[in-house]
């Protein structure tokens, strides 16, 4: 059972005096295919057991966090649904990438989360309308194409993005998601401060 996998991981947390327990709900769902009422039972059945460990969590002193990822808990309106279900008990793991899978830029996305972002992941893609010839691309759900890029090289207005983080006053820790290929004479680590040096010297 994933909730019970989830409580292990809270109590990990607690045990290491770890404040935040970020995790997915719902990660692979696909909704053009689904109903309205499909979609929302799934939302309600996914909402049920984010409340329960929510709440198990609290009891151990760890505050719950969910990502912008997928297409049921994606983009701001559902994630701040949930959030608010959760009377804000529920915190905001801000990808800035992620939601562009619902077509949603994530300076908005940031804008609309405000001061329940606990945590941000920053990564870019190019976005495209037909797949990438050599690449994998994956669809959003607008019919586009997104293929990884290295931060700066892709679509992400990278200006837009901090300045929204600076507006809404975010204090956090940025984690950095890059991206390599075999096809490349570049090691994971090389891209890593490639894109630290990318930001920090404009931002």
């Amino acid at each position: 059972d994933a909730v019970q996998t989830l409580q292990g991981y809270a109590q990990i947390c607690s045990e290491l005096e770890i404040p935040y327990l970020h995790h997915t709900i719902a990660k692979d769902f696909t909704v053009w295919d689904l109903s309205d009422r499909e979609r929302e039972d799934r939302f309600q059945r996914c909402l049920e057991a984010a409340l329960d460990l929510c709440d198990y969590a609290r009891s151990l002193g760890v505050r719950t966090l969910i990502e912008d990822q997928g297409f049921v808990f994606n983009g701001a309106e559902n994630c701040l649904r949930l959030c608010g279900l959760s009377d804000e008990k529920i915190g905001i793991v801000a990808d800035v990438g992620n939601c562009l899978f619902v077509d949603e830029q994530p300076e908005d996305f940031i804008r609309a989360a405000g001061k329940r972002i606990c945590h941000a992941h920053l990564k870019d893609y190019l976005v495209t309308g037909e797949p990438h010839p050599q690449r994998k691309s994956y669809r959003t759900k607008g019919g586009k194409y997104l293929t990884d890029a290295l931060i700066g090289e892709g679509s992400i207005d990278y200006a837009a993005v901090m300045e929204a983080f600076r507006r809404v006053n975010y204090q956090g820790m940025y984690a950095l998601e890059t991206f390599y290929w075999n096809t490349l004479s570049v090691s994971l680590k090389e891209n890593l401060l490639r894109d630290r040096a990318y930001l920090c010297s404009r931002f």
